[in-house]
């Protein structure tokens, strides 16, 4: 365990104590400044440090699971300190203060510090400049205007005197459109922070900012905080509450540090996002707690107008140890982000019954500098997430999704307005008491998900789950305890799934990934029939013919066309397991496929095989020599050491690719039962093949 500095400002500091556990240390910890206790029971692997000197040198000293982490660090220099005070506050909760606050902000020299002491003060929208800390004391708040007549109008694009260049202001999901200027705007501007223990209180409850939210009145909907265009942005240890609309909206921001703080809007509050960077770079989102009515933290880069017109991905992201909570989505990308979303790592988060968890949601119409790629979510937890993971590519937003080209199933041609989802990874995740999905990936028919890649993850349902939808697309049916459902993925790669007989193919996680022929048709795969009947019972026990119902649930009516189908599906990485015969496997296997045969433990049948000698040959003498000489014991090791086929003697040495016969639990075939019975037991599976392809 190491003890880290995140960040260092002139009065405050952000810290990190290195563990692998999501947002909460297993036990709770002390901190220590210069031998002084500051927290006795500290609960999150992030803490902070406020009322510090400017330029001066401190020791931080950490008590953990019978550590001592001891670190030094050094608070940046201040030029000034300027009490906004002097500018005659008024901390009354009712006076309107936005002249004063900004004159405060707007004098204060390069390189110093506004503070804001305890309070409440009532202000309109207030506007950053570089070179500039605003502190806000514990207790100091700065409370939004009610009246958005009181709010200057931004205009989403300012036109150049050239009539061809344009610059870009602002924006309403997506899109550049008037809006309203945030309760703190950070605009052209570089190196400013926001730090204290103090609260930005946009107080929307009380006004009418949540009424008709999706209707234009006068102009669109304010942020909390509104930064477009600027660099070395970070906002840290406040608490940023009751929002407008989106709360966190950086666009066009390069090197933002959100570090440590408090998101908290109702849960019932329309379109309330906690964080949502758009078309941003080298973004670090550490140690937040976010509570909201919308999605906690979602990435975008704009609709089709912007992003194609500019090519401006969000990317270089890092999130980590952040608590998301109640909101619709934990981490999301999209919807707008017509411009990209690449390279997002995604670790030791902890999701509180969000609705979905790690969401991907993206339309046909895009264009095709939507591109989603480099996507790792590592080292993640989520308690109640209804749909962990959901991953849509027809999701009905804007005025034309419900139309027919967004929402065609069929095919559409590949243009200039079709997405494209690269690679996404997933490792080392647990979800509990998931209800809708565990895995909802819906990807385009002309353009699929290239890649998915989970390993270690582990999905459980809520025994009382509710059904509900998973995607938020049309013509999708509600789903309960659905372990994967996967439709226009090129590779989905599961990782760690123990196969070891026929009761783990009954592994949720392997729905529609299992690849069989149909027992109507093909020899190998009746023969795979009666030999789980057998193993599971006995051929006419209920409960055999019940696990064949259970496992064809779990197949998914993905019935393979041969048996060549089956072993090469898998080599493919088409699907997970296949249900074949030994010999085309074995030679996978010595063709260095990526593949693995597993005997069922619950028992494996050999069904017999011949070398005959034709009645009357004509060189009968060499004939039975013949056959002397391949039962010869010399002849069946080499047999069973170089080809795939399994020597008749049960201690002939075998390939590299066959397990003994010695360490295999081999049952039985009755064959004349079998064959006098074929034609009612392929009756009996297409009944129940048949039953399921019906619901």
């Amino acid at each position: 365990m190491n003890l880290t500095l995140i960040r260092s400002m002139t009065r405050s500091a952000v810290f990190e104590l290195e563990n692998e556990l999501c947002y909460r240390p297993a036990h709770p910890f002390t901190v220590a400044l210069n031998g002084k206790t500051v927290y006795e029971a500290c609960n999150t692997n992030v803490f902070s440090l406020f009322s510090l000197l400017p330029g001066t040198t401190y020791t931080v000293e950490v008590q953990a699971e019978g550590e001592t982490l001891k670190l030094d660090f050094t608070t940046e220099a201040e030029t000034f300190f300027v009490d906004a005070a002097r500018y005659g506050l008024v901390a009354d909760g009712e006076t309107d203060n936005t002249v004063r606050l900004q004159a405060a902000l707007s004098t204060c020299p390069k390189g110093g510090t506004v503070y804001v002491p305890a309070g409440r003060y009532r202000t309109a929208s207030l506007f950053m400049k570089s070179n500039t800390t605003l502190y806000l004391e514990k207790g100091a708040v700065l409370l939004g205007d009610n009246d958005r007549t009181h709010y200057p109008i931004l205009p989403g694009v300012l036109p150049s005197e050239n009539e061809v260049d344009e610059y870009y202001l602002t924006g309403w999901e997506g899109n550049p459109l008037d809006s309203f200027a945030g309760l703190l705007n950070i605009t052209q501007v570089h190196d400013v922070v926001v730090t204290g223990e103090g609260t930005l209180d946009c107080d929307a409850e009380n006004g009418d900012w949540w009424v008709n939210p999706k209707v234009k009145r006068i102009a669109w909907r304010p942020r909390a905080v509104a930064a477009v265009d600027s660099e070395n942005v970070c906002l840290h240890g406040i608490t940023v509450q009751n929002s407008y609309s989106w709360t966190i909206h950086p666009i066009f921001v390069k090197h933002l540090d959100l570090l440590n703080f408090n998101i908290n809007n109702p849960y019932n509050a329309p379109n309330t996002d906690g964080i949502d960077p758009e078309s941003c770079e080298y973004i670090r989102i550490i140690g937040m707690n976010i509570h909201v009515g919308d999605d906690c933290i979602a990435m975008k880069a704009s609709k089709v107008f912007l992003g194609m017109k500019l090519k401006r991905s969000c990317e270089h992201t890092v999130i980590r140890n952040c608590l998301l909570d109640k909101g619709h989505g934990g981490i999301v990308i999209g919807s707008e982000m017509s411009g990209g979303v690449k390279d997002m790592v995604v670790t030791q988060c902890l999701m509180d019954h969000t609705d979905r968890g790690l969401r991907v949601k993206t339309r046909r119409g895009r264009g095709n500098t939507a591109v989603i790629d480099g996507l790792v979510f590592r080292n993640v937890e989520m308690r109640g997430v209804k749909a962990p993971f959901v991953i849509n590519m027809f999701y009905f937003c804007d005025p034309d999704g419900h139309g027919p080209y967004v929402q065609c199933r069929d095919a559409m041609p590949v243009d200039e307005y079709t997405p494209k989802l690269g690679s996404l990874t997933m490792e080392d995740i647990a979800a509990t008491d998931a209800q809708f999905a565990g895995c909802y990936f819906d990807g385009l028919p002309e353009q699929p998900i290239e890649r998915i890649s989970m390993k270690n993850v582990t999905i459980t349902f809520d025994p009382n789950a509710e059904a509900g939808q998973a995607a938020m697309a049309d013509n999708r049916p509600l789903v309960k305890k659905l372990a994967i459902y996967a439709e226009n993925v090129k590779n989905i790669e599961l990782h760690n799934i123990k196969i070891e007989g026929y009761e783990d193919l009954l592994n949720p996680a392997l729905k529609g990934k299992i690849a069989t022929a149909d027992p109507a048709n093909s020899s190998s795969a009746f023969a795979q029939l009666t030999n789980m009947l057998l193993a599971m019972g006995g051929y006419e026990d209920d409960k055999a013919w019940q696990y064949v119902h259970d496992l064809f649930e779990n197949v998914d009516g993905k019935i393979c066309e041969s048996s060549s189908g089956v072993y090469k599906g898998v080599a493919d990485g088409e699907y997970v397991v296949g249900l074949s015969y030994e010999d085309p496997c074995a030679q996978l296997v010595l063709d260095g496929a990526p593949v693995k045969i597993v005997y069922m433990k619950e028992g494996t049948v050999f069904l017999p095989a011949s070398a005959t000698i034709i009645k009357g040959a004509k060189n009968m003498d060499n004939a039975k020599l013949f056959i002397d000489f391949i039962l010869s014991e010399e002849v069946q090791n080499i047999w069973g050491s170089t080809l795939t086929n399994r020597p008749v003697m049960k201690d002939a040495a075998t390939n590299d690719a066959m397990t003994p016969m010695a360490d295999i639990n081999v049952i039985e075939e009755d064959i004349p039962y079998v064959s006098a019975h074929k034609a009612e037991l392929v009756d009996k599976y297409t009944e129940i093949f048949t039953d399921l392809q019906s619901k």
